[in-house]
């Protein structure tokens, strides 16, 4: 009876490339011959741009590029750019992530922090009629206006109560 036979005994082993390993150690790049523009097949000439200006230009032009979009029920067709079919489908997507990012492109960022100014000084003129001729005093001698109105509030919350 014969034994099975393994299917990597039939295949030849594969020779390692000589350019890429030689006696253990990892060889460069060929460079481009400029006689013959023979180049080494390894390298990716059209990859990743080297610089950004040149990603920039390249994702213009597919934001550029126009697509037909049909209408097989009615019958219709209408061109728009990559870039207007993204903002739409932002627009209709459900991630509320994309429909912020649209909105906030199309009508500028939300502030995340509220900026207030508050003038001590305006506060306690348009309240001055609040305060007691001690509590007045107090302020003349340099006590926050506020810290006092709001020791006047937690009186009267206390007096509420009992």
């Amino acid at each position: 009876m014969e034994k099975a036979s393994k299917a990597g005994e039939k295949q030849a082993k594969k020779q390692r490339n000589a350019n890429i390993v030689q006696a253990g150690k990892a060889t460069q790049f060929k460079k481009r011959d400029p006689k013959t523009g023979e180049i080494d097949p390894r390298i990716n000439t059209k990859g990743r741009p080297r610089k950004f200006d040149a990603l920039r230009e390249m994702v213009l032009d597919v934001l550029t590029e126009e697509l037909e979009l049909t209408n097989r029920a009615a019958g219709t067709s209408q061109k728009i750019t990559q870039l207007e079919f993204m903002i739409r489908e932002w627009v209709l997507s459900r991630d509320f992530n994309k429909q912020s990012k649209a909105l906030e492109y199309g009508f500028g960022k939300v502030p995340d922090e509220i900026k207030h100014h508050f003038d001590e000084d305006e506060f306690i003129k348009r309240h001055i009629d609040k305060f007691t001729d001690g509590e007045l005093q107090r302020v003349q001698q340099g006590e926050n206006g506020m810290d006092i109105l709001l020791s006047k509030l937690e009186t009267q919350l206390t007096r509420k109560k009992s």
